[in-house]
């Protein structure tokens, strides 16, 4: 992953970049002996471009590990322990997204609130430019973040097996009756 810019504080001791790295493997499956778990890793931070002003024409280059026609995109600076920074610092609003194998261009807005955005693209696709168009402006910050750039869960079985699997369980634990009866009533 690459961007045209990458902002660099210095104040910081040691300074710090909000590369477009911090971006990959914001989560993490856990395992434990109790059963796993998926980790916010929210001291990775996000992108930032770096550029004066709110970035307008800035990209990320994102390369994906296996052919896809969706991307999921935590838009804004998402942290746990700072909620205020969504806000404080700009976020894309508009996106140009881009590939050249096979070639398309579209444009996707993004609603204004944090949440991951899954955005559909028109063929599968190995690599795009996310290029920024349009910004929410930050309420101190012209920085613009984005968190998190992801692939939806690959499936690893056919969503018969998935439905068949619940309703066994539903049954097993006796839930299935209640719903039922709730359905049965509700028609």
């Amino acid at each position: 992953m690459s961007a045209s810019s990458s902002l660099a504080e210095s104040a910081q001791a040691g300074g710090f970049v909000y590369s477009p790295e911090k971006m990959l493997k914001k989560y993490a499956f856990i395992d434990h002996p109790e059963g796993g778990s998926m980790e916010y890793r929210n001291y990775l931070r996000c992108w930032a471009e770096g550029v004066v002003g709110p970035g307008l024409g800035e990209y990320v280059d994102i390369v994906f590990s296996r052919d896809s026609d969706r991307l999921i995109v935590l838009n804004g600076y998402v942290d746990i322990l700072r909620r205020s920074l969504y806000k404080d610092n700009s976020r894309p609003k508009v996106v140009e997204l881009r590939s050249e194998s096979p070639e398309f261009t579209m444009e996707y807005e993004f609603e204004d609130v944090v949440k991951f955005h899954e955005i559909a693209l028109p063929e599968p696709t190995r690599s795009l430019r996310m290029t920024i168009k349009d910004v929410y402006p930050g309420r101190k910050y012209d920085d613009t973040c984005v968190s998190a750039v992801m692939l939806p869960q690959e499936r690893w079985r056919s969503e018969d097996e998935e439905r068949a699997e619940l309703f066994a369980y539903l049954v097993e634990i006796g839930a299935w009756e209640t719903i039922r009866a709730e359905l049965e009533a509700g028609q």
